[in-house]
């Protein structure tokens, strides 16, 4: 049975709170390609198909190469030597798949980022992780024009 697409819309004080807290987070000093990691980790990790194929183009415009992108999608490292990057990917899997962060990772993150940077980033897995649970909650898929697709 169909799932009634039109929750969220019908909703607008909760979209419109999650719009303003990604807009909090989109202006801090993570770079929009830190951001974008993050973005695409936590779609990923959540097997949501919309916001995968909308932040996958999201990714392109911020200079995310389509290996990059192809690496989230597989669970693996990015190909860059960025430590910075690799540190967002890394903070992003482990806090989704430990629910926490180890005394290592949080100390090379406390070393890389600023407090405010760490928050932001944090906060950027929490949010969008809302995004992607409301979106496969109501089946909310892309269109078939969509550029990239999970992997199974």
């Amino acid at each position: 049975m169909p799932r009634d697409k039109g929750c969220v819309a019908g909703n607008p004080p909760i979209p419109i709170s999650v719009q303003t807290t990604g807009d909090c987070i989109a202006n801090s000093t993570l770079s929009a390609r830190e951001q974008q990691i993050v973005t695409l980790t936590v779609a990923r990790f959540w097997n949501a198909k919309y916001p995968w194929a909308a932040q996958s183009r999201n990714g392109l415009k911020v200079g995310l190469t389509q290996a990059e992108i192809d690496a989230i999608n597989a669970r693996v490292a990015l190909p860059t030597n960025d430590k910075r990057e690799l540190l967002a990917q890394k903070i992003a899997n482990e806090l989704l798949a430990d629910k926490s962060l180890s005394d290592a990772t949080y100390a090379a993150a406390e070393a890389t980022f600023s407090t405010e940077e760490l928050v932001a980033l944090v906060a950027r897995v929490g949010s969008f992780s809302m995004t992607c649970c409301t979106a496969n909650a109501f089946d909310i898929t892309p269109g078939d024009d969509a550029p990239d697709r999970l992997k199974a």
